[in-house]
């Protein structure tokens, strides 16, 4: 049952998910012209030689880490289907937690500079997982469905 579609689904959602470590949720400028990047690890000067963070992200590394952990877990629970689909709903839960935390850093981050911000493409990337979850879970159900039919048959 690991090659089902589903399983895709779980994958292309944990790359994503995983993928916000390394890129940028947002740039910002503050009115004296300095630039600053937010990631998932924190806000960064852009302008100065310092790998130190103005404030860190520490509630959004924990929570992805979290959402790519339940996602493994939720691919390899392949045997027991109700065990997926509730997994799954967890899933569902931490990473819309997880949007809201990406947002509530950048508009944190954004009265903390005190300029103009942009958000990048990169900060959709939970809503994204949020619906191939929610794909990955309709194919779980849709499996635990048919084996529940052919049980009847027998």
């Amino acid at each position: 049952m690991i090659q089902r579609i589903q399983t895709v689904y779980l994958f292309i959602a944990i790359l994503l998910v995983g993928s916000l470590f390394f890129v940028p949720f947002s740039e910002m400028a503050n009115v004296k012209g300095e630039l600053f990047r937010l990631d998932a690890k924190g806000l960064y000067s852009a302008s100065s030689q310092s790998n130190a963070p103005l404030f860190a992200n520490t509630v959004v590394v924990f929570l992805c880490a979290s959402c790519i952990a339940l996602m493994i877990i939720t691919i390899f629970r392949y045997k027991s289907l109700a065990r997926q689909i509730s997994l799954s709903k967890i899933s569902l839960l931490v990473l819309f937690i997880l949007t809201g935390a990406i947002f509530y850093e950048i508009w944190k981050a954004a009265g903390m500079v005190g300029g103009t911000f942009s958000i990048k493409i990169y900060a959709s990337f939970p809503a994204i997982a949020i619906v191939l979850v929610w794909l990955a879970m309709r194919g779980i159900h849709k499996d635990d469905r048919l084996l529940k039919s052919i049980d009847r048959i027998r």
